[in-house]
Parts: structure tokens; sequence; C-alpha cells
């Protein structure tokens, strides 16, 4: 459910670059941090609202209160954002950003499939939960057992 998001806001702050854009609003006296900011506040009304309609359609699925799985949600996809600000100063083309992002969020998605193995120490599980992928899994496994 955050792929579009992040996909999309890759492809836009790149372009941004690409076409200088950025360049333009700076020399207007746009700051740095407004234009973060602006950026950080946007996603995360589309995380936002998406947390809430998932939440929404898993109320009567699940036992867990809405909140902490309003929480889990919001706080992954807001995790996202920092994946999609990692990978776009790596890249001047937008479709290649936003592809590649992509791309790398689904190979650390089976990351997850690694971990899990019973033999893993959990020492190695927690090391693992480093990827917000993974963490997010673990999260899920736990209130899948608990329900």
């Amino acid at each position: 459910m955050f792929i579009v998001p992040l996909y999309r806001i890759t492809y836009r702050i790149v372009n941004e670059k690409e076409t200088r854009a950025r360049e333009s609003m700076k020399m207007m006296g746009l700051t740095d941090s407004s234009y973060w900011l602006s950026w950080l506040t946007y996603y995360m009304l589309v995380v936002g609202m998406i947390s809430l309609l998932s939440t929404q359609l898993l109320k009567g699925l699940v036992k867990t209160e809405a909140s902490i799985v309003f929480m889990i949600f919001f706080l992954y996809g807001m995790s996202l954002f920092g994946y999609a600000l990692i990978f776009q100063t790596f890249f001047t083309k937008a479709r290649t950003a936003a592809g590649v992002t992509v791309t790398v969020y689904f190979v650390f998605s089976f990351f997850d499939g690694l971990v899990n193995q019973p033999s893993v120490p959990k020492d190695i599980k927690m090391f693992g939960s480093i990827l917000s992928q993974v963490a997010v899994n673990r999260i899920m496994a736990i209130l899948a057992v608990s329900e």
C-alpha cells in the first residue's frame, strides 16, 4: 500500500532536481528547511490517510486496538520517507531513482524470510529489524500470535 507513494515522492523530488526547479525556488528565497518540511508535511498527510484507511479496513478483522494498528502503519510509512530521501541523493534521473527505490524496497522485503528462520539468533533478528520492512513484518507476526 505504500509502494505508490514511495515511487511518487522519489520521482517528484528527483524530478525537481532534474528540472532545476529547486534551484529556482532557492533563488526566490526558499530555505532548505522549509523545502524539506513541505515534503515531509505532504508525505505525512498521504501516509496518514493511507494508515487511517487501512486501519478502518482492518477494524472488524483484528482485535488489537485501532490506535496501535494506525501507529504501526503510520510509523512504517514515515520510515519509508527516509528511504526516499536516501535514494534521491544518488540519482539525477527521476524514473531511474523511483524504479531503483521501489526495487530495493522489494528486495529488503525478502530479508524477513532470512531473518525469520528458527535457527537465526535473536541478535541477528534484532539487527535485521533495522530495515523497516523486516521490523514491520516482525511486528505483524507478533500481533498475529497475540490475536
